[in-house]
């Protein structure tokens, strides 16, 4: 796990690359748009910096010692309810 992670790693870049993203982004949407849809398309970006957040906290409470969760409760998967 630890081989993701690290100065540079492809945790902590995609985290830094969607945060860069959003901002971009934002700015695009503002030179042609109205400000009002903004937050909702923003949130986008903010959930998925967060889930690159959750990654690494889970990488680091692993290498303590604590049980990897399950993938569904990670956000790794959506579960289909029949």
């Amino acid at each position: 796990m630890f081989q993701i992670q690290g100065i540079n790693g492809p945790l902590i870049d995609l985290r830094d690359y969607t945060t860069r993203l959003r901002g971009i982004y934002r700015e695009l949407w503002l030179s042609e748009n109205l400000s009002s849809w903004l937050p909702n398309v923003l949130q986008l970006y903010d959930r998925n910096g967060d889930m690159w957040t959750q990654f690494d906290q889970i990488k680091w409470d692993h290498r303590e010692g604590r049980p990897l969760p399950r993938a569904s409760r990670s956000g790794l998967f959506s579960t289909v309810s029949n």
